[in-house]
C-alpha cells in the first residue's frame, strides 16, 4: 500500500519523554540448553519497553513484538542463556526502532526435580523466575536474575523463652535477585540452594514420616527469625558466587501467631556502577 504514514512517527501534543512505552504480559516459549546439556523450556510472560523521545508520538509496537518473536522463536533450537537472548533482542530491536534505554521482563516457572531429605523420594518443586535485562544510555546491558524459594522459621525467641521445648513455627518465602552482565550470572539451579538452605528448613511437596521427622528436626535445631534468614541468604550467596555481580535478599515470614507478615531485605554491592539502570 502507497503513502502510508506512521502516525507514531508524527509529533504529540505534549512534547514529553517518556521514560518507558511498550507491550506487557506477552505470552511466548523459550528454551535454554545449558553447557552440560540440560534443556529447560519455559512459557514466559514478556514485558518490552523502550523510553520515547519527546517528539515521537508513539512507539512501534509491532516491532517490538516482531523482535522478540524473531530472536526467541530462533532459539528454540539453540543453545542460548536468558541474558543472550535479551542482548539480541536489545540488538535486533535497536535496528527496528530507535531508544536509548530499554528493558525486557520474563516472568515464568522453573520446575526442578528433588529428592525428600531422608526416603529419596522424588519430588517437583516449582520456583518462580523474574528475569529483567536493562539496556542503558551507555549502550551497556546489566541482567537482574531473581528466584523465589519457600522455607520455613522456627522462632529463636519463643523457643528460648519456652526452655527450648517449643516455639511458634511459619512458612517464609525467600528471593534472591543477582546482578551483574552477560556470562557473570548462575544458573537457577544453583541459585535455588542458596535460598533453601538459608532457612530453619526448607519445604517439601511430597513428604513421608522419616522427612517429616527430619524437617521438623531440622527446625528446632535451627531457629533463625526472618532478619536472621534474610542475612544467611546474603552470606550464603556472597560465599558460593564470585564474580563481579550483587546481592539483593528479600525475605516474607507469614507468621502463625499475628495477622500480619514479617519482612527483611537487605544487599551486598560489589560493583555500584550495575545498580544503576
Amino acid at each position: 500500500m502507497e503513502n502510508l504514514v506512521n502516525t507514531q512517527d508524527e509529533k504529540p501534543a505534549h512534547e514529553i519523554l517518556l521514560s518507558e512505552a511498550g507491550i506487557s504480559n506477552l505470552k511466548t516459549l523459550i528454551t535454554i540448553t545449558r553447557k552440560n546439556g540440560k534443556s529447560f523450556r519455559f512459557i514466559t510472560n514478556v514485558d518490552v519497553t523502550i523510553n520515547l523521545p519527546a517528539e515521537r508520538k508513539g512507539a512501534h509496537m509491532s516491532r517490538l513484538v516482531e523482535s522478540i518473536s524473531e530472536i526467541f522463536v530462533n532459539a528454540i533450537e539453540g543453545n542460548e542463556s536468558i541474558e543472550m537472548l535479551n542482548e539480541k533482542t536489545f540488538q535486533l530491536l535497536k535496528e527496528k526502532h530507535p531508544f536509548t534505554t530499554a528493558t525486557i521482563i520474563l516472568n515464568f516457572e522453573f520446575a526442578w526435580f528433588l529428592e525428600t531429605p531422608v526416603t529419596n523420594r522424588p519430588t517437583i518443586e516449582v520456583y518462580p523466575i523474574e528475569f529483567k535485562s536493562y539496556y542503558r544510555a551507555d549502550n551497556s546491558v546489566v541482567h537482574r536474575a531473581s528466584v523465589k524459594a519457600y522455607g520455613n522459621t522456627a522462632c529463636p525467641h519463643a523457643l528460648l523463652v519456652a526452655e527450648g521445648k517449643r516455639t511458634h513455627v511459619q512458612r517464609a518465602i525467600g528471593s534472591l535477585t543477582v546482578v551483574g552482565k552477560t556470562g557473570s550470572l548462575p544458573n537457577f539451579e544453583d541459585m535455588i540452594p542458596v535460598i533453601e538452605n538459608s532457612f530453619s528448613s526448607p519445604t517439601f511437596s511430597v513428604l513421608k514420616t522419616e522427612d517429616e521427622a527430619w524437617v521438623v528436626k531440622n527446625m528446632f535445631e535451627r531457629p533463625f527469625f526472618c532478619e536472621d534468614v534474610t542475612r544467611n541468604l546474603l552470606v550464603n550467596a556472597d560465599k558460593k558466587f564470585e564474580g563481579d555481580i550483587n546481592f539483593h535478599a528479600f525475605v516474607r515470614s507469614e507468621e502463625s501467631i499475628h495477622k500480619h507478615d514479617v519482612i527483611a531485605r537487605g544487599k551486598i554491592i560489589r560493583n555500584n556502577d550495575l545498580e544503576t539502570c
